[in-house]
Parts: structure tokens; C-alpha cells; sequence
């Protein structure tokens, strides 16, 4: 029980009125478990603090709910907050301040696989992958460092730093789209990167990453604003949103957001018509038009409403008409000028006397009859084609030489062709070993169609010059690329081939054409508005060679690539066996298996004497008989790669002539 005292108890040795606050010895326990063993649960109490070393300081702990050892817990301030700088800084994610220059990755070796190698491209802004895997935005969290992330051309890939594996990794998605997903590891085998910045070479035989540019050049490009400012104390100093243009943009606050609202801004322009184009385009948000310019004796000016009066005058230009002259002393044809018109008097015909224009002439004909003598008045329309009149022709109220004119000189029209992607061109095409590595240049050709026979169209060109082109394929840009050229190439100077189809192609984004017109003038077919032509595309196709004696009985000959998907009756010249060599040949085991799974059937031989392919033995199956087959490798483009190789097994014969069915 309680002893009751009076006065305080005062302790001469420097030790704790608790015995239980230290361990034995006077100094702090070293850990929750020691506490545990040296006090029992029948000595603890509500209450009860100890002292623990946490290896860089004192702590103490105490049991504020129970007795049990599950209950014993750190002691912390609940109500009352200590005073200190327990904030250290701030960051401002997203936002990024650098130079404008792209920095290239060439990640390359067979430590890599096929599909990972290649070009990457710098971002901006910093990116990694944290302890869990997931994307994050800023400076890496395990060393406060900025690492840009890298992504290749079809944006299906990325290098990013990976703070779980403490290196960069290759992952298998766009991880700037891809923010706060998970990281989705390629795994790679030969060397382990681990830098802060690229420059040069970097990496061994297996695994290399080759830089090529620098991040600290170009201009300054900054994206984003910053909020955060500094720090004083606990304070955290936040710079304040101001709108300096309160017409366009609004900003309103509430218990969770900032709100940004405005109108919505021009997403493009046209120019309608067939004049000349006043729009030139847009850039961001700033229109493009071309200024007007007076010239001669035209002026321009801008009126009180605002519009532009554009007047040409009849004075102040060597060229301006300001009067004409009848020479003769027949009836006056000039009548006088307005401006810089010309007006002149027309001309009727009286009596029997009549007047028609035809091309660039004036006819004034008179019969000689009265009325109109001069005119087909009879039998219309016609009811059979003649010349240049067709049946159905109204002839009534012409006069013979507008028939004649129909007759002889009827309106005659062109053919129209389209614009078109004519073809995509590849600097390196057909059959490719499979690992090689290429510069792959695309080009696409672009045909505007035509206008044939031109007559009086202004262009003999369906449609107006190439705008721009769009390539797709591996390494080749997204989006499209500005030429105003009848071709366009774009090149991927480092590509690995891959097993089967690889496919490059494009189309062509053309101007507006003219509208095409007759012999006549006439319009008959209006002007083509801009478009996009139908895609063309060009392919190579990766394969592994088949090998074979074929130049010495000791040495497999590399033959001539063929498609392992489609290729049958392939024929090989067989060099005399010589014992203990054989006649032999390899096959890839990609070909016999996935993906093309293409079994051999037989192996035909060529037969001197009834001059005709034959399977010995009579069947496909028997003459693989004569054939042993057996694992092995070959080195292709430096990679060891398996092969089926048949080996012939009877006794040994001269050289020979075989066909591999399949």
C-alpha cells in the first residue's frame, strides 16, 4: 500500500526514482525486447515510462492503454506542439525550368532485347520510378537528384530511373503519360546503370547506352509556374494567383479548388474562295494574316467604323486610262471614262442585219431578207449528232455561224485524276538477316494528279502542292512534317531487324486545287479542296539463312536469305561427299517452329538420267530417311542462334542437286 509522507523524498544517487525508467546499470534500454524481459507484467502500471536508446538518441515509451507487451508505445506530444523548423522546403511538381536541346539515347547489345533497343528521346521536366514501383514527378526521393525520363519514337517505351532497383530501367510504356501508374519493368542483362546524367558512352559488350547531344544547351524553355517560394521557419511562403487578363481568363476559389475559366480560344482559320489567301495559319494562339499593300494608283485606308476602303483612283500612274479616241468618221464607238473604265456604245443590229460574237470577233452579217432571214427557223431540236452537236440540241434562234461554230468547234472537256501517295521508298528492302542492324531511309512520293487536256483551266494540276507528310513505322516522327516537296524522306539510322514483316509507309496532306475548265471556259469540274491521300507503305521482311555444304564437304555455306514464311522447293547444289564428312544442310529452328511452323516434308534429288525431280526411295517421308537430323547453333549478326541440321546418312555419293519441300 501507499505510504503517506509529508515532504518531498530526495535522492542523493543519480539515478531515477523509477527504477524501471533505466536498465540495469543506469543507462537506457536498447531495445523494446530487453524492456519486456527485465520488467514483468506484475510490475507494470498504467502510466509506467522507460527510457529507450533508438541508436541516434533517447526516446521514451511508456504504457499509456494496457500493460501487455503490445502496449507499450512511443511517447509523443498529443495537444501541445513543439516549437522548431519541422517544415524543410516545398517542391513544385510539374514544374520545369532547362534548355530547349533533346538529348538521343542509342540503347544497343544484346543485353537489351530486340524490341528495347534503339533510339530514346529526353524529355522534359524530371521523372522516376519510387520504392513502389509507381511513376513520380520531381527529384528522385532516395538521393534528391533530376533525372529526365527518355522515351522512344512510337512512344512505346521509356528509360526512366528506378529507385526500387537503384538504376535505370527500360519500361514497357510511355511514362510521361503515365504518371502515378505503375512502372513496367524490361529486364536487361550485362551491365547496370546508375548515373545522374548521359554523356558519351556508357556500359559493356552486352548492354550500352551511347548519348548524343547535351541537356545544358539550346534556350531556356520553362513549363508550368512556380507556386512555392521559400520557407521561414514553419512558414511556407505560396506566390499568390493574379489574373492580368480578367476579359479572357476567371479565377474563383472555393473550399477545394482554385477555378480557371474563359472563353474559348480560335482553334484555327480558313480562306474561302479561289483569290489569293489571307490567312497564313496559326501558331499557339496567335493568327497568322498577310498585310495588305497598296500599289500603283491603289490606296487604302482605314474608315471611322473600322473597315478598310481600298480605292483605286484615275490619277498618279504612268498606266492610267484617263480617256480613249474614235478614229474614223464612222459612228462613234468610245462614249467615255469613269474612273479608269473605258465605256464604249453598243452595237444592235437592225433589219435584216445581225451581230454575234465568236471567240474574240465581232460578226455583223446581213442576209440581204428582212426579219430574221439570217436565223434557223426551222425543224429543231436535232435528232441525230452531227459534229460537234448532239442529239437534243436546241437549234431554233441561232444564227448559221454560232451552228457552224457548234458544228465544228464543239466545247471539249479533260480527264480529271486524283492526287495520290504514288509510293513509299525504303533504302533497304526485301529479305534481311534477322538482328542486322540498318539505316532505314522512307521516302513517300506525291503525285498531284492532273488536268488532262488542260484547255483553259489555269493549272493542268488537280491539286495544290504538298503541305506536309506523315511517316509511320519504327523511328520514324509522330504527327506531320512540314514539305512543300513532291517527296519526302525522314531517316532511322539505327534499327535492329526483327523476325517476319517490318512495315514503314505514309501519306501525303496536299493545298486545294483550281477548277478545271473546258475548251470553252467552262467549269466542269470544281476546285479539289485540300485533303490527305489514301496511306501507301513499303516492307522487309527478317529472316534467318538456311546453311549447306554447297562450296566444301568440311564447311555449311551460308545460302541465299528466303522468305521462311512462303519459300518451298529450295534448292541446294551438294558438294561430293568425303568421309568422315557428309553432305549436310541447317535449318532455323524459328522456320520448323514458332512462329512460322513449317515443317520439312521431304528432300527431293534431281534425277540426270529421266531429267526430272524425285523423292529417293519413292516418298517424301522415305527420302528424310536418308537424312539424320540433329541440334546445333550458328552465329547470325554476332547472336548464337538454333539450327536443325539433317546430315546424310548412306553411303557416300558425288555431288548432288536437292530441293527442300515444305
Amino acid at each position: 500500500m501507499a505510504i503517506i509522507l509529508n515532504d518531498n523524498i530526495k535522492i542523493n544517487a543519480g539515478k531515477p526514482s523509477e527504477s524501471k525508467y533505466l536498465s540495469s546499470g543506469n543507462t537506457a534500454f536498447t531495445s523494446v525486447s530487453e524492456v519486456y524481459t527485465q520488467i514483468p507484467i506484475s510490475e507494470r502500471y498504467l502510466g509506467l515510462t522507460v527510457l529507450l536508446d533508438s541508436g541516434g538518441s533517447n526516446v521514451e515509451y511508456w504504457w499509456k492503454e494496457g500493460v501487455l507487451d503490445t502496449n507499450l508505445i512511443e511517447k509523443k506530444f498529443a495537444s501541445e506542439q513543439l516549437v522548431g523548423d519541422f517544415i524543410t522546403g516545398a517542391t513544385n511538381l510539374g514544374y520545369f525550368s532547362g534548355y530547349t536541346k533533346i538529348q538521343n539515347l542509342d540503347l544497343s547489345g544484346s543485353g537489351f532485347l530486340i524490341g528495347d533497343r534503339g533510339l530514346y528521346y529526353s524529355e522534359y521536366n524530371y521523372y522516376y520510378a519510387d520504392s513502389s514501383g509507381i511513376i513520380r514527378i520531381g527529384s528522385s526521393s532516395n538521393d534528391n537528384q533530376f533525372r529526365r525520363a527518355y522515351v522512344n519514337a512510337g512512344r512505346t517505351k521509356s528509360w526512366i530511373y528506378n529507385i526500387g532497383t537503384t538504376a535505370w530501367e527500360v519500361s514497357s510504356n510511355d511514362v510521361i503519360a503515365n504518371v502515378g501508374n505503375s512502372i513496367i519493368v524490361s529486364p536487361h542483362t550485362g551491365y547496370v546503370f546508375t548515373g545522374v546524367t548521359w554523356s558519351g558512352s556508357e556500359g559493356s559488350a552486352t548492354a550500352s547506352v551511347t548519348a548524343d547531344g547535351s541537356l545544358i544547351t539550346g534556350d531556356t524553355i520553362t513549363i508550368g509556374n512556380a507556386i512555392y517560394s521559400d520557407k521561414s521557419d514553419q512558414n511556407l511562403h505560396l506566390r499568390t494567383i493574379i489574373n492580368d487578363t480578367p476579359e479572357f481568363l476567371n479565377i474563383e476559389t472555393d473550399d477545394n479548388f482554385i477555378r480557371f475559366s474563359g472563353v474559348s480560344s480560335v482553334i484555327n482559320g480558313q480562306n474561302f474562295g479561289t483569290g489569293h489567301n489571307v490567312f497564313t495559319g496559326k501558331t499557339d494562339t496567335t493568327m497568322g494574316f498577310r498585310t495588305l499593300k497598296q500599289s500603283g494608283d491603289t490606296t487604302i485606308s482605314l474608315a471611322s467604323d473600322g473597315s478598310l476602303i481600298i480605292y483605286s483612283s484615275s490619277n498618279g500612274s504612268t498606266d492610267t486610262i484617263t480617256g480613249a479616241t474614235n478614229v474614223g468618221s464612222g459612228t462613234t464607238i468610245y462614249s467615255g471614262t469613269t474612273d479608269r473604265n473605258l465605256q464604249f456604245n453598243s452595237l444592235i443590229g437592225s433589219g435584216t442585219t445581225s451581230i454575234s460574237k465568236v471567240g474574240d470577233d465581232v460578226i455583223i452579217y446581213s442576209s440581204g431578207g428582212t426579219g430574221n432571214d439570217n436565223c434557223y427557223d426551222l425543224s429543231s431540236p436535232s435528232v441525230i449528232p452531227v459534229g460537234g452537236i448532239c442529239t437534243g440540241t436546241v437549234l431554233t434562234g441561232k444564227t448559221s455561224f454560232q451552228l457552224w461554230e457548234e458544228l465544228l468547234v464543239p466545247e471539249l472537256c479533260g480527264t480529271i485524276t486524283a492526287p495520290s501517295t504514288t509510293s513509299v521508298g525504303l533504302s533497304v528492302s526485301g529479305l534481311r538477316e534477322i538482328d542486322e542492324s540498318i539505316s532505314q531511309t522512307v521516302t513517300i512520293n506525291f503525285s498531284r494528279g492532273c488536268i488532262n487536256p488542260q484547255y483553259c483551266s489555269v493549272s493542268d494540276k488537280r491539286s495544290g502542292i504538298p503541305d506536309s507528310y506523315c511517316f509511320s513505322g519504327a523511328g520514324m516522327p509522330s504527327g506531320f512534317i512540314n514539305c512543300s516537296s513532291l517527296s519526302a524522306s525522314y531517316t532511322n539510322a539505327a534499327y535492329d531487324v526483327l523476325i517476319g514483316t517490318q512495315t514503314w509507309g505514309g501519306c501525303t496532306c496536299y493545298n486545294a486545287g483550281l477548277p478545271a475548265l473546258s475548251s470553252k471556259g467552262t467549269e466542269y469540274c470544281s476546285a479539289l479542296a485540300a485533303g490527305i491521300t489514301c496511306a501507301k507503305s513499303n516492307t522487309i521482311v527478317g529472316v534467318y539463312p538456311i546453311y549447306g555444304t554447297t562450296s566444301s564437304i568440311s564447311v555449311l555455306t551460308k545460302q541465299t536469305l528466303q522468305n521462311m514464311s512462303t519459300a518451298n522447293n529450295i534448292q541446294l547444289s551438294l558438294v561430293a561427299d568425303s568421309s568422315p564428312n557428309k553432305q549436310k544442310f541447317e535449318i532455323p529452328c524459328a522456320w520448323l517452329g514458332a512462329p512460322t511452323n513449317r515443317s520439312l516434308v521431304g528432300v527431293c534429288q534431281w534425277n540426270a538420267v529421266s531429267s526430272q525431280w524425285e523423292y529417293p526411295g519413292g516418298s517424301a517421308g522415305t527420302s528424310l530417311s536418308l537424312w539424320t537430323a540433329s541440334s546445333t547453333t550458328e552465329t547470325v549478326q554476332v547472336n548464337s542462334v538454333g539450327y536443325c541440321q539433317y546430315t546424310y546418312n548412306s553411303i557416300d555419293r558425288s555431288g548432288v542437286c536437292i530441293r527442300l519441300v515444305f
